[in-house]
């Protein structure tokens, strides 16, 4: 997006690393994620996880740019508000869950790629995602990523 300022994030998994860049002008918070698939496709997806004023239950719906060669579209959903978890030993309040549908545009139809779970902590920024991603139906990848540690300068 133009004129927003982005942080760059480094994820290093195994020898393989991917570059995201997050974003949150208020209200709105983005990720964006480049790379390539387990399947070897490539991906360009643009993430906006949260509104942080939007009230259960509300949902947007928006283009994500591209997975593995097809229009990605997502609709995200403020699932909970208020949440107090524990995550790798640490307990947060004041959390908010959201969920990001992903579907693939083949040929004007969508279909159905699976889901993403974030989990944002006030104060803090998102603590846990998890995934669950499937191909036509038959889950292919299922992830949790939690927030070990952090520092707020």
């Amino acid at each position: 997006m133009k004129g927003v300022l982005y942080t760059a994030l480094v994820t290093v998994m195994n020898t393989q690393s991917d570059t995201s860049l997050a974003a949150s002008p208020h209200p709105n918070y983005y990720l964006t994620a480049k790379g390539v698939s387990p399947s070897g496709g490539s991906y360009d997806l643009l993430f906006h996880y949260l509104n942080d004023t939007a009230s259960v239950g509300y949902h947007w719906e928006y283009n994500a740019c591209n997975g593995n060669g097809f229009a990605a579209l997502i609709k995200t959903t403020i699932v909970a508000k208020n949440l107090t978890m524990t995550v790798a030993g640490k307990t947060y309040s004041n959390v908010i869950q959201t969920r990001l549908d992903l579907a693939y545009d083949l040929l004007g139809s969508p279909m159905d790629m699976g889901n993403y779970n974030y989990f944002i902590a006030k104060g803090v920024g998102i603590i846990k995602v998890r995934s669950d991603l499937n191909m036509m139906g038959v889950p292919i990848i299922q992830t949790s990523s939690d927030l070990i540690d952090y520092s707020i300068k």
